[in-house]
């Protein structure tokens, strides 16, 4: 591999794969004939546990610096509305996701996309991947959050109930080429 000093050496996540040209990062990837470049895009497949389709979705994301894809992922959620938990409304939401090698493997972080969606939806935390496979490039995790949904039950009752409030989401995260 050519050495050019940009960070994209010695990485503990597929050492036997080159790293393509991205903005102006340095390539290791030469172009010689056998390289194994990384992909430039990977695909992103996310399933919750939650009956009501909270955040199941799944998309494509871009390479964007060495070891690090980025890009924003759509889904919705058939949940109380906000102002009267006695009918379902469609919440839809979008989220930043990206995937990077670090120290301790491939890890995904999450983050609210620009601008913010208007219901109030968590983040997960960053969970810590399992990389199954180098080539093909397949790495799998799992984590739970609490999704922050809430909604508060118009009804007459008295005393009136309690918020509804959604239990805890767990996911499995599927990252493949």
């Amino acid at each position: 591999m050519l050495d050019c000093g940009c960070g994209c050496e010695n990485q503990i996540c597929c050492p036997g794969r080159c790293h393509p040209y991205v903005n102006d990062l340095c390539p290791s990837c030469t172009g010689a004939p056998g390289e194994n470049p990384l992909p430039l895009q990977l695909n992103v497949d996310i399933v919750s546990d939650s009956p009501f389709g909270c955040w199941s979705m799944s998309g494509v994301i871009d390479l964007i610096d060495c070891y690090t894809y980025g890009g924003t992922l759509y889904g919705d959620c058939e949940y109380c509305c906000p102002d009267d938990a006695n009918n379902t409304c469609t919440r839809e939401f979008c989220v930043q996701v990206i995937v990077t090698c670090g120290v301790a493997g491939w890890l995904i972080a999450f983050d609210f996309c620009e601008p913010p969606d208007p219901v109030p939806i968590a983040i997960p935390p960053d969970i810590v991947m399992v990389q199954s496979s180098c080539d093909p490039l397949s790495i799998t995790g799992e984590g739970c959050f609490d999704p922050a949904l809430i909604c508060n039950d118009p009804g007459p009752g008295l005393p009136p109930p309690p918020p509804t409030i959604h239990p805890e989401i767990c996911l499995t995260i599927t990252v493949s080429e």
